[in-house]
This record gives structure tokens, C-alpha cells and sequence, in this order.
């Protein structure tokens, strides 16, 4: 039996110390404490009280990663008065931009004071959570599950369609991921695109798919769909999204191997080609063997598909 955890999510604000605890230091500074806010849709609002034993604190920055991107976002502070004792506020707005909810992120400041003296934070995790609906969470150390207004039964098949669809891929991929995979459903297209750019979610768009999170929209009613056929095709999305990540750099012949119990086959690429989402064709069955591997395109903004076409050796 699985352990699982069932909980209300809340708004992710921290609070500061009226008496100041050290939490981090470098060689002259200290960090007081430490906190963020999350103001869905628009922002994510980080803070730092910071103190210098050597001089006047002059320069901070807050680096970000988001999801399990690697690519960093770099945020400058609000304007400060350089002082040996300051509270630094960075925020990252996210309003022009299109940040799944509950995404995972990871940060770290970086500080200078008047005398070269720096100090670099250690790395933190928060969520980009969304406050406007009263969710409830299942999760595990593979997957996340979150939704809204559904009975906690409801929930609870859809947390078992995620362990199963997760057991699945990783048994037939042999990849494993090293933290959990988010999955969240709203109960409709409105408050589904409340999280994307302006003017960028389309009526076609059912969910969305990123670096270690997918989204969805739905009814109760579907909920046999989402069980047998959303949530192990978007898990499927995460892990292969993941290992097709590089498959735009495949060029015209190009080696691709497939491996199998009982044989390995050798295919040479044909054709690499970047289409629209509705170029459902391209997955038509041939009179010959060919191998045919699609992905999203570009990588997290998923507004297109690549097509990579490659023949059976002989």
C-alpha cells in the first residue's frame, strides 16, 4: 500500500521573524530571513533580510529556475537604500507569461556588501501556487495530483490513473525522475486559461504540458477519459519530453537505433520537419517500414509539433 498525504492547499506567503534568527551567513553577512509570496497570475513576490557585519549591503540579485528547467531567470530587486541592514524585495512577474500553476521553483540569492564581501544563498524550492480555488492535493514520492469543487473519491481515482500511468512509462522507457510529477485539474476552460499570456489560450487547447508538470480542464463527467486516457497520455508527455527534448537537432541522415528485447533496428532520417498541431496525417500508416517520432515544439511553448521521418536500414 501506497502512503499518501491528503491535504487543503493554501496560499504560499512566508512571514519574518520579529526577532531576527541567522539562517545563513557568508564571511560578513547574514541572512535574517526569508519569504515569498504568491499573487496568482501576476507574481511572484520574493524577500530578504539581510544584514552586514563589514559594511553597507550595495547589490543583490535573485536567480530562478522554473519547473526543471536548467535555464535560469535572473530578477533584479526593487530599488534599495544600501544600508548595513536591508530588506530586499525581487519580484517576478509572471502575468505576461504563461506559468502552469503549482509549478515548482528554485531560487537562490546572491548578495554583495560595500567591502567585496558576497554571499551566495542556498537553493530553495517554492510553488507558484494558485489561491482562487480551494484544492485538494494527493500525492506520493512520484506523483502530485491537485483539482478543485471534485469529492475526494474522485480524486483519489485520479491519483491512482497517475501511479499507474507513472509505473507504466518508467517500466517501458527504464527512465526514472528524481522529483514528483504535478498533475492539476481545473473543472473548466475559463479557469484553466486563467494562467496563460493574454490573448494565448485557444479554444482547441485542453491542457498543457511542461517540464515536470501537466494541466488539464475537464468535467466530472469525463472522468473515465481523464483515467484511461489524459493522464497516461500527458505523463507520457513529461517523460518524453524529456528524452525527445534534443529532437529538433536530428538532421537528414542521421543514425537512430531502436533497441528491443530481440533485436536492434537501425534507421536513417529522411525527412525533419516543424508543423502545426493539426498535421495529424503525418502519424498515417505506410505500405513500408518507417519510423516516425513527433514532439512538441518549442520546447515548453508547444505551439507547433516536429515531425522526424527516418527509414529502416538494410
Amino acid at each position: 500500500m501506497r502512503k499518501m498525504v491528503a491535504l487543503l492547499v493554501l496560499v504560499l506567503v512566508g512571514t519574518m521573524d520579529t526577532q531576527p534568527t541567522i539562517i545563513a551567513q557568508g564571511p560578513s553577512i547574514q541572512v535574517l530571513s526569508q519569504s515569498v509570496e504568491s499573487h496568482f497570475p501576476d507574481d511572484l513576490t520574493f524577500h530578504l533580510l539581510v544584514r552586514s557585519d563589514a559594511g553597507d549591503i550595495v547589490k543583490a540579485e535573485l536567480y530562478l529556475q522554473v519547473g526543471w528547467e536548467e535555464t535560469i531567470t535572473w530578477v533584479v530587486p526593487e530599488s534599495f537604500m544600501p544600508g548595513a541592514e536591508v530588506n530586499l524585495t525581487a519580484v517576478w512577474g509572471t502575468f505576461a507569461q504563461t506559468i502552469p500553476p503549482f509549478t515548482e521553483i528554485t531560487y537562490h540569492w546572491q548578495v554583495m556588501d560595500s567591502t567585496g564581501q558576497a554571499l551566495s544563498t542556498e537553493s530553495m524550492r517554492t510553488e507558484y501556487t494558485d489561491a482562487t480555488h480551494d484544492w485538494h492535493r494527493l500525492e506520493d514520492e512520484h506523483n502530485v495530483v491537485l483539482w478543485y469543487d471534485w469529492p475526494v473519491s474522485v480524486g483519489q481515482v485520479l491519483f491512482e490513473a497517475s501511479q499507474e500511468a507513472y509505473d507504466h512509462v518508467t517500466h517501458i522507457t527504464g527512465v526514472t525522475i528524481e522529483r514528483p510529477i504535478r498533475v492539476v485539474i481545473y473543472g473548466s476552460q475559463e479557469d484553466f486559461c486563467a494562467f496563460f499570456a493574454p490573448r494565448t489560450c485557444q479554444d482547441w487547447i485542453g491542457g498543457q504540458t511542461s517540464s515536470g508538470i501537466t494541466v488539464q480542464w475537464g468535467s466530472i463527467q469525463n472522468l473515465e477519459w481523464f483515467t484511461d486516457d489524459v493522464i497516461p497520455h500527458e505523463l507520457a508527455h513529461v517523460f518524453y519530453g524529456e528524452i525527445f527534448r534534443d529532437l529538433p537537432k536530428l538532421e537528414p541522415g542521421d543514425e537512430v537505433r531502436i533497441y528491443t528485447d530481440d533485436a536492434t533496428f537501425r534507421y536513417i532520417v529522411n525527412t525533419v520537419e516543424i508543423v502545426e498541431p493539426t498535421r495529424v496525417e503525418v502519424m498515417d500508416p505506410t505500405d513500408y517500414p518507417i519510423l516516425t517520432m513527433i514532439t512538441c515544439y518549442p520546447y515548453l511553448l508547444d505551439t507547433h509539433r516536429v515531425v522526424v521521418v527516418a527509414d529502416l536500414a538494410e
